[in-house]
């Protein structure tokens, strides 16, 4: 996991185009997001050892360069050195000690999704979507059964609790028959980490000719559905194979979630929001460990 924080990290842009690119442009990209640090040496990172090694050619690598929004090799290689450069020490074994490996693995990968979400996540895009959510009067909140309905439906019960108006879908067909009631203002949020699914895309056009801001979470900047919507909410969940199929992990989706309702609590007074002090936080570490220590061995 990359130790460096800060704002279109060259992992970052290569994770939200990864779903768009295939070819030899999938396959740099995927040796690059594999490669630790112990194993870059700065002299032989050249295009023409990335092209020996990969088995394609200089031009393609420079062209892959530019995909990503560098101007060429040298602007994306000093990023990208920068980046590694960067990495931090693995604390994660000393969070995880005693923890088998798939447990540890969990751990890293969510930490690593939040703090790169943050990288990515446009501040300006994240202020329109909170301004437009307290001035709606319905959110809903679509995702397709799966992970993405589960986010969905986190999202509706958390705007009940700050008592705002909410419904959560998770059927093409039921979403297409709100399209009919909906009013001008209102906010319809779709999660989905690819975001390939053409057939949602068509489904949401007609909040737009209702009036309503179409929102759209995803891992994958140049996706179908990024490009229907009006506001595109950048994170960067991780995905692991779980029986062939990929399992997300969606932490960073439900921190974004609890960023988008608070700071709207916070802003609408719509119900009462205090946040744990220090004070707090120490008073209850102390009492879990009481507890523990008074367990019978």
């Amino acid at each position: 996991m990359l130790g460096k924080s800060g704002p279109d990290l060259p992992a970052n842009r290569i994770r939200a185009l990864l779903n768009s690119l295939d070819g030899a442009f999938l396959q740099i990209a995927c040796w690059l997001l594999e490669l630790s640090p112990e194993e870059i040496v700065p002299a032989k990172f050249t295009t023409g050892e990335i092209a020996r090694r990969l088995g394609v050619s200089r031009a393609t690598v420079v062209r892959f360069c530019r995909r990503l929004g560098y101007e060429g090799f040298p602007e994306f290689r000093a990023a990208w050195l920068q980046e590694m450069s960067g990495a931090a020490p693995d604390k994660e074994g000393e969070a995880t000690a005693g923890f088998p490996e798939a447990a540890r693995r969990v751990f890293g990968l969510t930490a690593d999704s939040i703090y790169a979400t943050m990288d990515v996540l446009d501040p300006a895009a994240f202020e329109r979507v909170v301004a437009a959510m307290c001035r709606a009067s319905l959110v809903i909140w679509f995702g397709l059964p799966g992970d993405s309905a589960y986010l969905a439906l986190s999202g509706e019960h958390k705007m009940m609790r700050a008592a705002r108006r909410s419904h959560a879908v998770n059927d093409v067909t039921q979403l297409k028959a709100l399209s009919q009631t909906v009013n001008p203002g209102d906010v319809l949020l779709v999660f989905s980490q690819s975001g390939r699914w053409v057939f949602v895309a068509e489904a949401v056009q007609p909040f737009r000719s209702r009036g309503c801001l179409i929102v759209v979470v995803t891992s994958h900047a140049e996706s179908p559905l990024a490009k229907v919507a009006d506001e595109v909410l950048l994170t960067a969940a991780r995905d692991v194979t779980l029986g062939g199929e990929p399992l997300g992990i969606r932490a960073a989706q439900l921190m974004l979630i609890d960023m988008l309702v608070l700071e709207l609590t916070r802003r609408t007074g719509s119900v009462s929001l205090h946040w744990e002090t220090e004070k707090m936080l120490q008073a209850r570490k102390d009492a879990q460990s009481a507890a523990i220590e008074s367990r019978p061995v």
